[in-house]
C-alpha cells in the first residue's frame, strides 16, 4: 500500500508553474570532460550535483563514463556527497580496481575504488538506490578523485549524468 506520493494533489487543485515542476526527475549532467591528476582527494565534481530539501524521500541513478591510466595506476575513487543525517542505500555495479572484475555490491555512498583500463579505454560506472533526507537540506553531490596518484589524468566525461526523483 502507497505510504504517500509527492506532490499530493487533490480534486479541485489549481495547477501552477511549480507544481507542474514538482513532478519532474530533478537532472546533472556532465556537458564537459573533468579529469584530475596527481590527487587522492576526493572533491565535489562540478556538474553533478543536485540541490535537495529536508525531510523527502528520494530515489536516485548515477552513470559515469570515465577513463583513466592502466588498472592500479591512477583508477577512481567515487562516492557521494549527502547533508548531515541523511542515509544512501542503493547497488553498485562496475569494474573494481584489483583484478578488472565486474562487481555489483550494496553501497551506502562510501568511498570505491573503481578500475580503469588505459588512456581510451572507456569504462561505466551504474548506481541506484533510495536517499532519505534528515532534517537538513544541501546537496546530492558525487565527490571523486584519482584512486592511486596519478600524473596521468582520470577523466570523467561528457554524457555522464545522475538523477533523482522524489516520492515523499
Amino acid at each position: 500500500m502507497p505510504q504517500g506520493q509527492y506532490p499530493s494533489v487533490n480534486a479541485g487543485t489549481t495547477y501552477t508553474a511549480s507544481l507542474i515542476q514538482s513532478f519532474a526527475p530533478l537532472n546533472a549532467y556532465k556537458t564537459a570532460d573533468t579529469g584530475r591528476t596527481s590527487t587522492t582527494t576526493a572533491t565535489a565534481d562540478p556538474d553533478l550535483s543536485i540541490p535537495v530539501v529536508a525531510n523527502a524521500w528520494y530515489k536516485w541513478e548515477l552513470w559515469l563514463n570515465y577513463e583513466g591510466f592502466t588498472q592500479g595506476s591512477s583508477d577512481l575513487k567515487v562516492g557521494l556527497g549527502i547533508p548531515a543525517g541523511s542515509t544512501v542505500r542503493g547497488s553498485a555495479e562496475y569494474t573494481n580496481a584489483s583484478g578488472g572484475t565486474v562487481v555489483e555490491i550494496y553501497w551506502t555512498g562510501g568511498a570505491l575504488q573503481v578500475g580503469t583500463n588505459g588512456a581510451g579505454a572507456i569504462r561505466g560506472f551504474n548506481s541506484r538506490g533510495t536517499l532519505q533526507m534528515g532534517g537538513t537540506a544541501g546537496s546530492f553531490t558525487l565527490n571523486w578523485a584519482q584512486n592511486t596518484s596519478s600524473g596521468t589524468a582520470t577523466i570523467v566525461h561528457t554524457g555522464s549524468y545522475m538523477q533523482l526523483t522524489r516520492y515523499v
